[in-house]
């Protein structure tokens, strides 16, 4: 794990309408600084103020205003690198509604938010930016499980309740792959040890769900500019250095 934390200089340029922010600083710290030099001027990004920047944008950067506005990363101009680097498509019918509904009850502590898509999300191309879900999608579900009971049964209980859901809903998302948001990580769909030669295609697994086609681009360019894939975790971008070296 890398710490951020000494890295959240802002700088907010209002004439310009640009503001630098360093990738540790927080949501919250972006529009207080932005707020301190305007009271007309914003940035579409999220609710959670606490929440790193560094994480948010490299997930897309998903807001209330992104109707109108689109995502973060359809306002990030330029980035300085630092080397060693479910959607719903079609409409659910009232009886699929229902039905998904009665699942959930059955389940208990489960629940669904769908945040809508359209407006200036569709006008943005799929692969302008590493971000793909665009236009097509109706909705992003985010899936949620809460319980306060201590134990690993009760842990067992619930996360299996969740999966459940997700299993549920396999008729009425996206497939081939069924889509995933970065920033809603799921360990599910796929993991990469990043050791011998099957990490490439460990990561094709989980990064095609979250990247769709910008996965290959997105391997492309990690390999230039962390060869050695020091920069990593279990669903990073791997490299592939026989194709693209």
């Amino acid at each position: 794990m890398l710490d951020m934390f000494n890295l959240r200089n802002i700088t907010v340029d209002v004439q310009n309408e640009v503001s630098v922010v360093q990738v540790g600083a927080t949501l919250g710290e972006v529009y207080y600084r932005i707020w301190e030099e305007s009271n007309v001027h914003g940035f579409p990004a999220g609710v959670c103020p606490t929440v790193g920047v560094g994480g948010h944008f490299s997930g897309g950067g998903y807001g209330n205003m992104m109707r109108k506005y689109g995502l973060s990363i359809d306002h990030i101009i330029d980035a300085q690198i630092v080397d060693v680097k479910d959607y719903v498509k079609n409409p659910i019918s009232k009886d699929g509604l229902e039905w998904i509904w009665k699942k959930m009850i059955e389940l208990g502590q489960t629940s669904l938010v769908f945040n809508p898509y359209g407006g200036r999300m569709d006008e943005i191309s799929a692969n302008a930016t590493a971000f793909p879900h665009r236009a097509g999608n109706l909705f992003k579900i985010e899936y949620s499980v809460n319980w306060d009971e201590p134990g690993v049964a009760a842990e067992k209980n619930f996360t299996t309740q969740i999966r459940r859901l997700y299993s549920y809903m396999t008729p009425f998302v996206s497939k081939n792959p069924r889509s995933a948001f970065l920033n809603y990580r799921d360990l599910d769909i796929g993991i990469n040890n990043h050791q011998g030669n099957n990490s490439y295609q460990e990561g094709e697994v989980y990064g095609i769900k979250y990247f769709d086609n910008n996965f290959y681009r997105l391997v492309k360019i990690k390999t230039e500019i962390d060869p050695e894939n020091y920069f990593r975790n279990v669903q990073s971008i791997p490299t592939l250095k026989l194709r693209y070296s």
